[in-house]
């Protein structure tokens, strides 16, 4: 007998659990007294590139607009959420580990 194990990722799964991280990224990216601006677009740039990964591995290879688009709204929207509801909430809007990079990053 042969046992295949196969664990298939849907591209929301990969959205949701990438905008949970990103925060965490972003905050590591960037010094602790960026402007907000900054971390902004860090955001923005960290959500795209996870929305063109994670919709080019779905398509298997196929470059698909459409669900980049679709892949960017639901990282960033959960990005958000997760930072304002989670993040903030618990450390004061301050990733865990930004402390100690405080004064090493962008901004």
């Amino acid at each position: 007998m042969e046992f295949s194990t196969k664990i298939e990722l849907a591209a929301w799964v990969v959205a949701l659990l990438a905008g949970t991280v990103t925060p965490v990224l972003t905050g590591l990216i960037t010094k602790l007294n960026a402007h907000a601006g900054t971390k902004a677009f860090i955001a923005v740039l960290l959500t795209a590139g996870v929305a063109i990964i994670d919709a080019i591995v779905v398509a298997k290879g196929e470059f698909i607009l459409q669900d980049i688009v679709i892949l960017f709204v639901m990282t960033f929207t959960w990005h958000v959420a997760t930072y304002f509801g989670v993040w903030k909430p618990v450390g004061g809007g301050v990733a865990p580990g930004a402390r100690s990079t405080a004064e090493i990053g962008l901004g």
